[in-house]
């Protein structure tokens, strides 16, 4: 395949969906309209992510006994065990992109397997580079605090998880950092940064200033923490300075593509992976009860839909009842009359043929006496 695929990552409720837009206005195809997730009261400006991407994601998390809220990193071995999934995301790409020279997608849970999508897309020929959205950890945890209801530590684990995989996966890939914050502020000057990585030669183009503008809502955000208020709120030290070194790559003016190397990265990551060993039976059995917990709830919901249909059948039989006994009323009361009127009906079909007869004999004396005149 010739053609050039731009990756939106970053932690849920960090601003991708803006920066997918944005690419998207640009000039990147994402995908039809029917393909995208639609708008929710979370996002009421849309997703701009494909749901068949969001779909194969969750079955590769869940085939590595993981899901996208599980703060804790993949086995070494991951990319061994998802082997089998590169040929779905090449089916994909070649079923939806391969007449497309510049494409997107976004999918927060792709910062998390982003390796495997990687080297399936080298395999294909494509062209990959990535734009990687940053948000200070405190907005996010408040975001996923109010939406899902997890507690501010449980926020800032799975976002440290989030871009310690993305960081990690990025050897030699070109990336540009993306500040949400100052997106949202200065973003004329942040598309000449994406004009940059895409090399398009678009950021004066009026007609996309025009469509960002439209797509850039500050009102929207709910939540603008700074450094300071991140260490008030007592967060782990070692997530305060993961977002500090994410916060100086944001201030780069080019695209980077040694970020893997970066010595934060790699010792955070390294002592992250081997923690993660004393826990990793107890996380991945509280995943299999989470799993069964929603079967069942499932399986409840079901049973729900069931029991309202047989109401509805029910109410219907009934209705139905009623009117057959009124037939059946109806049909009753016409034989009682029949039945308390025997002699009249009897009268009346002897009385017909005699009056006919009267009749008949009259007609016949009027014509004698007629012929006799």
């Amino acid at each position: 395949m010739d053609s050039k695929a731009i990756c939106i990552l970053g932690m849920h409720r960090s601003g991708t969906s803006l920066i997918a837009r944005a690419v998207n206005l640009m000039g990147a195809y994402l995908g039809e309209e029917d393909d995208l997730k639609l708008p929710s009261p979370v996002n009421p400006e849309g997703f701009w992510e494909r749901v068949d991407i969001k779909v194969l994601n969750e079955k590769i998390l869940k085939h590595l006994k993981t899901s996208w809220q599980t703060p804790s990193p993949l086995p070494e071995n991951w990319i061994s065990l998802a082997e089998r999934f590169k040929r779905n995301i090449q089916e994909l790409v070649r079923g939806h992109f391969a007449d497309k020279p510049l494409w997107a997608w976004k999918d927060p849970r792709t910062t998390i397997v982003f390796r495997l999508w990687k080297e399936a897309l080298e395999e294909l020929g494509v062209d990959v580079r990535v734009v990687f959205v940053v948000r200070n950890p405190l907005d996010v945890a408040r975001s996923l605090s109010k939406r899902d209801g997890f507690s501010l530590d449980k926020g800032f684990g799975i976002w440290f998880n989030y871009n310690l995989c993305g960081l990690s996966s990025l050897k030699g890939v070109p990336t540009l950092f993306v500040s949400y914050d100052r997106f949202l502020t200065h973003w004329k000057e942040e598309i000449k940064r994406l004009d940059r990585l895409m090399e398009l030669g678009v950021a004066r183009n009026k007609r996309i200033h025009q469509g960002i503008k439209s797509a850039v809502h500050p009102e929207l955000r709910h939540n603008h923490s700074t450094i300071d208020d991140l260490e008030d709120m007592g967060a782990p030290p070692q997530v305060i300075e993961l977002y500090t070194t994410l916060a100086d790559l944001c201030g780069e003016k080019g695209v980077n593509r040694n970020v893997a190397s970066h010595p934060v990265v790699k010792r955070y990551m390294e002592e992250f992976t081997s923690y993660a060993r004393f826990w990793r039976e107890d996380m991945e059995e509280m995943l299999r009860l989470r799993d069964i917990g929603t079967r069942l709830k499932d399986i409840e919901h079901r049973l729900h839909n069931i029991e309202d249909g047989l109401d509805a059948m029910k109410t219907n039989m009934d209705g139905r009842l009623c009117a057959l006994e009124s037939g059946v009323e109806h049909i009753k009361t016409g034989f009682d009359t029949i039945e308390a009127r025997p002699g009249t009906i009897i009268e009346s079909s002897i009385r017909k043929p005699a009056e006919t007869h009267r009749l008949q004999k009259g007609g016949a004396r009027v014509s004698r006496k007629s012929g006799k005149k």
